[in-house]
Parts: structure tokens; sequence; C-alpha cells
């Protein structure tokens, strides 16, 4: 019986190298044909032999994904722009006030202490962020001050370096692990260093199984991620061989050195122009960008992004001809996600500053300002101002605007100093327009005196020089009649 099971596995080893050395045969152009009239050789060559290759992702390379896809990153950093902001130090207790001397110190005591430039706060929060963006996971190490001078500080750790341990319910954390790549004993081996519960602030927001475990909004893009590295790849290797792909090259009966010659030929020139002499069949093995319908992958793969991140196309700023116009329900969207992770991190700090300073910051909460969008924001301001709750300098002051005179007074929007100001001047203009009329008369009446004057005078001395024309003619008409009487009489 064993010698029959050892005879069937020589059998069948013997068979599987004879597949091996007929497959090595075909593709190294030796006869796969009995027919030695139709022996044919097939050259498979993919132009340009060193195509790249698609980079997989899973999911600890969630760094990777980001830095490789400008519009996942891209739609990332604006939600991150969007939540981090300006933030204030308010008191815990609402019915307490905050304009007492006492907490007015405390409220000043913390924002300097977070405000401190050397310690760069806002990059703590955008780390933050970023980090249950990503991961959906926080770890802020606590640092106290251990010695005078020193200030305490919150550190974000890398989710990949940082595991939590919970007991054998999983109800409960008991401990961290932490192990950096870096971080080696003395053997070589990679440290783990065991950190205890009050020196780390842990937080998810999306545990979908309940047992307080992340669960990355990224890695419901891992799949299509694969397939648009794949897809980009193709492409880039396509116009790195000047369009053209797989192809195979078929040839009747070729010489050795005619096959050499040809194969070398093909593998060097990577899509070049080729003139080639003989009875050769080429056959393409790839297909075109447009036939795998490249546009709408690439499409399909940022409306999937935009999709689970609630980014809308303004925010990612895409052009209206691509993708559909915002409207108000993607805006929404995107600021009650926006709202959430606030929120989230608000807390976060929250439990880093009590650890940190003990009860005297259980007096104070952490608070980001909400983002809303402009059109939003607007209509808040006018709603404010048009019930007395601000005025317009307060909101100049929120825009980083500078105060105006007529800003100090609750604004009326049926008469708004504006519409005042601008009466005041239009009847200012009316009434310089109206003296400059009546001047204008006065002035237009003086010459019409000064014209009819001097038409009187030139009437009169016209008048003058008639009568003086007309004395003229009757004297030379008595000297003629005189004349006249003389010559008669002489006659």
């Amino acid at each position: 019986m064993n010698e029959i099971s050892e005879s069937k596995i020589n059998k069948a080893v013997t068979k599987s190298r004879n597949l091996k050395n007929r497959f090595r045969s075909f593709i190294s152009r030796k006869k796969y044909d009995d027919d030695a009239a139709d022996r044919r050789t097939a050259l498979v060559t993919m132009v340009g032999s060193d195509w790249a290759q698609p980079k997989k992702y899973k999911k600890d390379t969630y760094n990777r994904m980001v830095l490789d896809f400008p519009d996942l990153r891209g739609s990332i950093t604006s939600s991150c722009n969007a939540a981090i902001g300006d933030y204030s130090i308010k008191t815990a207790d609402k019915t307490d006030d905050e304009n007492s001397k006492e907490n007015i110190a405390l409220i000043k005591k913390y924002e300097e202490w977070l405000g401190n430039p050397i310690s760069n706060f806002n990059r703590t929060l955008r780390q933050i962020f970023y980090s249950l963006e990503m991961r959906d996971v926080v770890f802020l190490e606590l640092s106290p001050a251990k010695k005078p001078g020193e200030v305490p500080w919150m550190y974000v750790i890398n989710p990949t370096h940082i595991e939590a341990k919970y007991n054998a319910l999983r109800t409960q954390i008991t401990h961290f692990e932490y192990k950096h790549p870096d971080v080696k004993d003395t053997d070589g081996n990679i440290k783990v260093l065991k950190l205890s519960t009050d020196k780390i602030v842990y937080t998810t927001m999306d545990s979908l199984d309940g047992d307080n475990d992340p669960c990355p909004l990224l890695e419901s893009l891992i799949g299509d991620a694969n397939l648009v590295a794949a897809a980009q790849a193709y492409a880039r290797n396509l116009f790195t061989a000047g369009g053209l792909g797989r192809m195979a090259f078929i040839l009747k009966d070729p010489a050795k050195d005619e096959f050499e010659a040809l194969k070398i030929d093909i593998e060097n020139r990577r899509g070049s122009s080729m003139a080639i002499r003989g009875d050769v069949k080429i056959d393409k093995l790839s297909m075109s960008l447009s036939d795998l319908e490249y546009d709408k992958v690439i499409q399909r793969f940022v409306e999937k992004i935009m999709t689970l991140l609630s980014t809308p196309p303004i925010i990612m700023s895409k052009p209206d001809s691509t993708f559909k116009d915002t409207g108000k329900q993607e805006m929404n969207a995107f600021a009650s996600k926006i709202r959430a992770k606030q929120r989230t991190i608000n807390n976060v700090i929250d439990q880093g500053m009590i650890r940190l300073k003990g009860d005297e910051a259980k007096k104070l909460r952490f608070v980001l300002d909400q983002w809303v969008d402009p059109v939003t924001q607007a209509q808040i301001f006018e709603i404010m101002t048009r019930i007395g709750a601000k005025v317009v300098n307060e909101i100049r002051a929120e825009l980083n605007l500078p105060p105006v005179d007529w800003g100090k007074e609750p604004y009326n929007f049926n008469f708004p100093p504006q519409r005042e100001r601008l009466e005041k001047e239009k009847m200012k203009q009316e009434g310089a327009k109206a003296e400059g009329k009546q001047e204008g008369d006065t002035g237009n009446d003086a010459k019409a005196d000064n014209l009819q004057k001097s038409i009187r005078i030139a009437e009169e001395d016209l008048m003058n020089m008639i009568d003086k024309w007309m004395k003229q003619d009757k004297a030379l008409e008595r000297i003629m009649n005189g004349r006249k009487t003389a010559d008669g009489e002489e006659e």
C-alpha cells in the first residue's frame, strides 16, 4: 500500500515537472507543437518591463493612503481647519458669574497656560483631530510638572504604537502598552512600556461593536483605495510607455538571432515606433483608459470620500461642472460632523486639564468655537443684532474688523445708522444745490438787467443818431430847394 502511494506521488511529481517544462518552453521560444511546419514562438511583453506595481493598503496604512490621494487629504485637512479655530475657557457652572474677579483671574491663568507659544497648543488640537478623523481614537499622554518651573503638558501618541488592555470581561481598561520600533532593550528587542490609566486620556467616537474599540472611517475606503491605486499605476505606466500596454508579438518560424534581436529591441524601446520584417502577428492584451472608464473610477472614489467624511464639494473646492452644487443638507451634515468632533475634543482637553491641574480645573471647561458656514453665520449675526443681543461693533470684533462710530448702540433695522447718515448727506447735498441754484438765479437776474440796460442805451444812441440824420436831411432838403428857386429866377 505504501509502495503504491509512493508510486502515485512520483508520477504526480513527474507530471507536474513536465507541465512546468512545457510552460517554460512555450514562453522561452521553444516549440510547443509537434508539427514543425506550424511551429511558432509567442513573445509577450509589457512595454516597459519595469512597470510600477500598485500599492496595497491595509488597516495600519492610513497615513500612506492620505498622502497618496490628494482628495482624501484635502477633505481631512479642510475638516480640521473648520473644527480647529479659536477657543475659550468658560466656567463649568453656567450659573456662575464669569465676570467675577476670582473667575476672571482663573480663566486668565488657564488661557496663559494653554496659549504659551512654546507649547504650540494649536498643533496639539490638530493632532487630536487627525487621530480621531483617521483612526477614530485618541491617546493623550499627560506629563505633569516634576520640578519647579516645569510646565505640565499633553502629548498625542501615535495609535499604532500604543494599545489599551482590558480586564477579562472587557469592561474596564487596566493599563496601556506602548511599543515603538525605535525603543529597544539591551538585547535589541522592541521594549514594551506599561502605562497606567491615569497617565493616558483615551477615547473613541464610532465604536460599533460596543467593546470600545476604534472603528476608523478610512477602513471603509481600503478596498476602493486599492482599486484606484491600481488604476493610477496602470495609467501612469501607459503614459510612461507612450500609450502602449501589454502586447503579444507572435512570429512564425523565427530564426534564433532574429528573435533575440526583436526581443531586445522591444524591451529597450518601450513603445517607440518599430519596423518589423517578416511574418509577425501583433495582438493587444490590455485595454485603453477609456475602455476601463478610468475617469469614472476616480470620480466615484472622490464621491465616496465626500460621502464617508461628510465633506461637501465646496469645502473640497471641487468645480460644479464635475460635481453637483452644494446644498443646504450637505452643509448641515458637514456642520454636524464638525460639532461632534469638537465636542469630543473639548471632552479630551477637559479630562487632561483636570488630571494635570486637579480640582481647580473642575471649575472650568474648554470650548472650541462652533463652526458654521458663512451664509448661516451671516444670518445668525443679523438675528443677534435684530433682537438686540449684540451691537455691530461686537460682531465686527468677532470678524477682526475695526469698530465704527455708529456701531456702539443697538441696531435699528427700521432706520439703521447707515440710512440716517445717508439721509443727512442727501439733505445736505440738496440744500447745497438749492443755495447754489438761488445764487445762480441772482446772478442771472443781474446779467439780464445789465443786458437790458445796455440795450436801452444802445436804443437811445440809435434814436439820437436817427434824429441827427433826419435833421441833416431836412437841412439838405432846404438848401436844395433854395438852389432850385435861384436857378429859376436867373432863368
